[in-house]
């Protein structure tokens, strides 16, 4: 089915296609900051080892995991930016709290590859990227799709993606916090259920200020990060939305209100998400005869581009 997440779309301009037919066809870059990478690349003494992963079939906490196996460490003292698909090919970050110089050939696995390490005084932290690069593969595409090859793209709501939760790992989380006095899990697994429940509640602002007509748009009262207004990852603390914009987050999060309730009381400070997103350095080209197309382009930490693409294509993924 077409995702819901797009803000409007003719039916005229929506494409069907084909994702991640073979890994190759999705690929992603993960592109840390010029400073803190000119420092991996000179800091020789460093406590953390860095290492610049290519992965094929892999998620990014099977890296982990890994890497903790080899080191002999524990899985979250191994650092990362973010979680990157898993049928795919992605390049992403790795570090490691370790003074020893090391051989990383023990580690290597089939579809597991070093591209490059270095050293540095810190742990890589969720969130610390630049943006990450994306070149895509879309196949089974029957019409050639003008608007998106143009390159004009309108800024686009920023749901979180279905690789964030499903209705699976979504009542698993909701089972988890109504519970959570009672059953004992890992820290991984406690942060990722509250960031599976905050997402949840945020796509929820997302979908009321779509629905009311004012998806392309500001709000009186928006609270703007670089003069885009956003939203709540909700927390302890009061919203730093006001007016009209926290009239519609009160809106959209009534039905909510007793899991707000226990996201407040398991610890988590509110936070905020930019709602909207555009891409850039996009390029793409259309093949007639083999109905596919080719696309390049960039987006901030955290970006879907599932959710870009679904403004213009009718997603359907092979595996």
């Amino acid at each position: 089915p077409r995702s819901t997440h797009c803000i409007s779309s003719a039916a005229s301009d929506v494409y069907k296609r084909q994702i991640k037919t073979i890994p190759e066809d999705w690929k992603v870059i993960e592109e840390l900051p010029a400073d803190h990478l000119a420092n991996i690349r000179n800091f020789k003494e460093g406590e953390h080892l860095y290492v610049r992963v290519e992965k094929e079939n892999f998620n990014t906490l099977e890296i982990v995991g890994l890497l903790a196996d080899f080191f002999k460490h524990q899985v979250n003292s191994i650092g990362y930016c973010g979680r990157k698909d898993k049928r795919a090919v992605t390049q992403q970050w790795f570090s490691v709290p370790t003074p020893q110089k090391i051989n990383l050939d023990g580690f290597l696995a089939p579809g597991v590859r070093i591209i490059e390490k270095g050293r540095f005084k810190k742990k890589l932290r969720i969130g610390e990227h630049a943006f990450n690069r994306f070149e895509i593969l879309l196949r089974e595409v029957k019409a050639k799709p003008s608007k998106f090859l143009q390159g004009q793209h309108k800024a686009f709501l920023n749901f979180y993606g279905p690789q964030r939760y499903n209705e699976r790992s979504l009542a698993a989380a909701l089972d988890w916090i109504k519970y959570r006095r009672r059953k004992n899990i890992s820290r991984r697994v406690k942060s990722w259920n509250l960031s599976v429940l905050r997402s949840f509640l945020f796509n929820k602002i997302l979908e009321k200020r779509r629905d009311a007509g004012f998806a392309g748009r500001h709000l009186e009262g928006d609270h703007c990060i670089d003069s885009i207004p956003t939203a709540p990852l909700w927390g302890r603390g009061r919203s730093a939305s006001k007016g009209k914009a926290l009239e519609l987050e009160r809106d959209a999060l009534a039905p909510f209100r007793d899991l707000c309730e226990a996201l407040e009381y398991a610890g988590v400070h509110q936070g905020r998400r930019k709602i909207f997103e555009k891409p850039y350095s996009f390029g793409a080209h259309y093949d007639e005869e083999r109905c596919t197309v080719k696309a390049r382009f960039c987006l901030s930490p955290g970006t879907y581009a599932t959710v870009f693409l679904s403004e213009y294509f009718d997603l359907r993924e092979a595996s």
